[in-house]
C-alpha cells in the first residue's frame, strides 16, 4: 500500500477539462471533469451529441482519446514532508 510508505511520488498525465476528445472510436466529445482514484486510475466525465440528444458519462482513461496531446497536463502526488 502506497500510503504505508514513508516516501512516494506519483505522476499522471491527464486530459484537461474543456479539451475535445474522441470516444467510441471516432465520436467527438468534450471533457467535463477528471477523477483520480486508488491505483491510480483516471476517469473522465465526457459529453457528446448524438443527433439532438446530449449524452454525458464517466469513462475510463482507455475509452477516451485526446485529439490534442499537447494539452495534457501532468499532475503529481507526493507525500508531504513532516
Amino acid at each position: 500500500n502506497r500510503a504505508d510508505r514513508k516516501d512516494w511520488k506519483v505522476k499522471l498525465n491527464v486530459i484537461q477539462p474543456g479539451c475535445i476528445v474522441s470516444v467510441g472510436g471516432d465520436i467527438p466529445a468534450i471533457v467535463l471533469g477528471v477523477t483520480i482514484t486508488d491505483g491510480p486510475n483516471v476517469r473522465y466525465q465526457v459529453a457528446w451529441w448524438e443527433g439532438r440528444t446530449r449524452n454525458e458519462e464517466w469513462m475510463s482513461e482507455f475509452e477516451v482519446k485526446t485529439r490534442e496531446p499537447e494539452l495534457q497536463v501532468q499532475i503529481a502526488f507526493e507525500r508531504a514532508k513532516r
